[in-house]
């Protein structure tokens, strides 16, 4: 099975793999499907961040730990395993996208109030 559009919105950063998670990504998308994604990017980064990872099954702090809200579970949050940046576009095209672009959000009427890049690529 195959999917013509897969949307993954505030999810990656929360992929303690997340460059096997673009290629699964890549996978599952059909010939000329479309990846719409967002992910907290920072644009002073030139290089994405790994926060933090997993080692013998256990949780290694390389930064400050990050949480980011969780409607499921409230207590803290869930954990950010990187802070993505510039390279992130190199990711992307290396799990096999291509014609990839970022455009900025932002819509007092949508309710998009920060700096939101949406990253649309191609299969």
């Amino acid at each position: 099975m195959s999917f013509d559009l897969i949307i993954s919105m505030e999810v990656l950063e929360h992929v303690p793999h997340y460059k096997d998670g673009l290629k699964e990504l890549h996978r599952c998308l059909s010939k000329d499907g479309v990846l719409l994604l967002t992910v907290p990017f920072d644009t002073k980064l030139d290089q994405t961040q790994i926060r933090a990872q997993i080692r013998n099954n256990y949780i290694i702090h390389l930064l400050q730990p990050e949480y980011h809200g969780n409607p499921v579970n409230g207590k803290g949050g869930s954990l950010c395993f990187q802070s993505f940046g510039w390279s992130f576009f190199d990711d992307l095209e290396n799990a096999g996208f291509v014609n990839i672009q970022g455009v900025l959000l932002w819509s007092l009427k949508y309710g998009i109030l920060g700096d939101v890049l949406l990253i649309i690529a191609n299969k």
